[in-house]
């Protein structure tokens, strides 16, 4: 037999599933990857077919095995990272799915949300959970799966076996011959049918949403064994996993486990903040959920938090760009946009009521100081710092909470590239910004393996897993920093 040396790594995003081997330096060795399409039979509905993911998997391991040019037998182990409040139920005898994959920014079950926002039970459920209820959360999709999916309702009309699953326990499942049924314990703690600081399904919880904890995987910590490979037709049989979590948590978990000040932020259609509270679990706050990180012998607890990105700008931004006559731009041509008289350009959102804590609506954008001088340049600038200027609001609300100060943000995603936001960062933070050379969901999952297979917890792989692609530190004096905050805080304050 060969000496086994490599990990693999499954990556879910919401357009591909990308499969990665690393080798015992932790270095990447090959990837592959598939394209899996949502679909929305109605509107602010979003699915994906259960069957087409697994395929993707499949797919993705067997090219990035062709392209690593390795025996698969020599494979230590591996871990995924999948979406989280995916919801699908399938049949645990057959493996046949019974229903599609709901996928996590579908609106189907927000007529359950709404009934369930009852004062009987909701200050319960929040507390409990440490998030609001909402239709993005597993236990309202399957509420709804269980009163008007037709599949489901005929199940459980003749008493067939059934079982409601993330993308992850589904994987699991498929991967393993239809032998683990099992989900990690972040995933299940934002289920709502798990108290955020206790292991295990919630019987009360359950009932609330009406969902038997007998049709639920177990929920078990995010690193242990969870299965070996069986009967997979892209892998060997007895490939251990042995780390399974939401896409995100993986970074955070992998990369900033233990550092109290070591924060995470995601830049994608929304900015999402991930921040340490330790072995302490700090009830639901406004702008955060409160999140159980679960690795180690002890769960440790967090918070999350979300902000608007640049993605919400860009209309009217690229419009400025493209047509040139800035001072004549129609401001109704834009509904998110409001232009003032100022004397420096400043740009701030007009913040709508938060009605969701995984998502927001749309800001109002205020544009102060816009003239028929103003540059694409000085608006990039202006839209660079508002963005700045709202992670920097969210981060102190965290320091407050927690009376910890962070030093650090390990930053990744779409505007992770982008130097310049990078150092608008860290100037206004005032603390050091650091982006990955791999992908940190991926490289998370690989070194969380390292602490069941000793070839990833070794100091070259390690090394590697954990090398920096950049590292900015503030240029600018806290004074002035702080001086630029407090005006841009003043000016949506008196908004």
């Amino acid at each position: 037999m060969p000496p086994k040396k490599n990990v693999l790594v499954i990556d879910q995003t919401p357009t591909k599933i990308t499969a990665t081997i690393y080798d015992a330096r932790g270095a990447q060795i090959g990837s592959g990857e598939k394209q899996v399409v949502s679909q929305s039979p109605q509107p602010r509905w979003a699915q994906y077919d259960a069957q087409e993911v697994f395929y993707g998997v499949q797919a993705s391991i067997q090219e990035a095995i062709h392209k690593a040019q390795i025996n698969p037998n020599t494979l230590v182990g591996m871990g995924l990272t999948m979406l989280s409040d995916c919801v699908v139920a399938w049949n645990p005898k057959t493996g046949k799915a019974y229903t599609e994959l709901i996928a996590p920014h579908c609106l189907r079950a927000e007529g359950v949300a709404q009934a369930m926002n009852n004062p009987s039970w909701r200050d319960d459920i929040v507390s409990q959970t440490g998030q609001r209820i909402e239709p993005y959360s597993m236990a309202c999709k399957i509420k709804w799966m269980n009163e008007n999916h037709e599949s489901v309702i005929e199940v459980n009309r003749n008493e067939k076996p059934i079982v409601f699953g993330s993308v992850s326990s589904w994987i699991l499942f498929n991967l393993t011959g239809k032998k683990s049924l099992k989900m990690d314990g972040s995933e299940a703690s934002r289920s709502q049918l798990m108290a955020v600081s206790a292991q295990g399904w919630s019987p009360l919880l359950c009932d609330y949403f009406g969902v038997d904890p007998k049709t639920l995987p177990d929920s078990v910590p995010n690193v242990e064994y969870f299965g070996m490979t069986r009967k997979c037709l892209s892998l060997p049989d007895g490939v251990p996993i042995y780390a399974v979590l939401p896409q995100h948590y993986a970074a955070f978990v992998g990369h900033c486990a233990g550092q109290l000040n070591v924060a995470y932020l995601h830049f994608g259609e929304l900015c999402r903040l991930m921040v340490h509270t330790g072995q302490t679990h700090v009830s639901q706050k406004d702008a955060f959920l409160a999140i159980r990180l679960n690795h180690g012998k002890k769960p440790s607890f967090g918070l999350e938090g979300y902000t608007a990105s640049l993605s919400s700008m860009m209309p009217w931004l690229n419009v400025f760009h493209q047509n040139g006559r800035v001072h004549q731009l129609a401001e109704e041509e834009f509904a998110n946009l409001q232009i003032k008289e100022g004397e420096d350009l400043l740009i701030y959102p007009i913040t709508e009521q938060r009605t969701s804590q995984r998502t927001l609506q749309a800001h109002n954008y205020v544009v102060k100081g816009l003239g028929p001088a103003t540059t694409k340049r000085q608006l990039m600038a202006g839209a660079l710092a508002c963005l700045a200027y709202q992670i920097k609001s969210l981060l102190n609300q965290y320091e407050l909470i927690s009376n910890t100060h962070v030093t650090e943000m390990i930053v990744d995603g779409d505007l992770g590239d982008h130097e310049a936001l990078l150092q608008w960062l860290s100037d206004v933070l005032q603390i050091t910004i650091t982006r990955l050379k791999e992908p940190p969901n991926r490289s998370g999952i690989a070194l969380l393996i390292g602490q069941k297979e000793p070839v990833m917890s070794k100091k070259p792989a390690v090394q590697n897993l954990t090398a920096v692609q950049r590292r900015m530190a503030p240029n600018l004096d806290p004074l002035s920093s702080y001086t630029q905050y407090s005006n841009w805080e003043a000016a949506i304050q008196h908004a």
